[in-house]
């Protein structure tokens, strides 16, 4: 974390600055977060890049023009693409079966549809800035 992102923490929290975060993100990265996220009539896909065998399982920002997941379990059998589904599930309120993995099954790039949700759902739900920790 660089020292200006510590003292701008509080202010990142604030629902009014999400906007502005938005902004300095895209311009400090190139990269906006509504890239990763793509509207399927009632259903959102999202581009995720993976990180198997982590510490822990949390979203840490954005990797290109993917959401950058870290995923403690590791990627065999399938253990951290039922990770991946099962994390989505619980952080997204949605159960379980309304998450899938559309393509990239075994690769560190995936495309995942979460259904019954809206980009704006899932714009809502993510951090301010990707130094929250979720």
């Amino acid at each position: 974390m660089r020292l200006i992102d510590f003292f701008l923490f509080p202010f990142l929290f604030q629902e009014e600055n999400k906007e502005i975060c938005e902004m300095v993100w895209e311009k400090e990265h190139g990269v906006n977060i509504r890239s990763c996220i793509k509207d399927r009539t009632g259903n959102v896909e999202l581009c995720i890049y993976c990180q198997p065998r982590a510490s822990k399982t949390e979203i840490v920002g954005l990797h290109g023009d993917a959401l950058k997941v870290r995923l403690a379990a590791p990627p065999v059998e399938g253990q951290a693409n039922t990770e991946l589904c099962q994390f989505f599930a619980d952080f997204f309120g949605v159960s379980r079966q309304d998450v899938q993995i559309l393509s990239g099954k075994g690769a560190r790039q995936k495309r995942v549809l979460i259904k019954g949700k809206t980009a704006q759902d899932i714009q809502d739900r993510l951090p301010l800035s990707w130094n929250e920790k979720l």
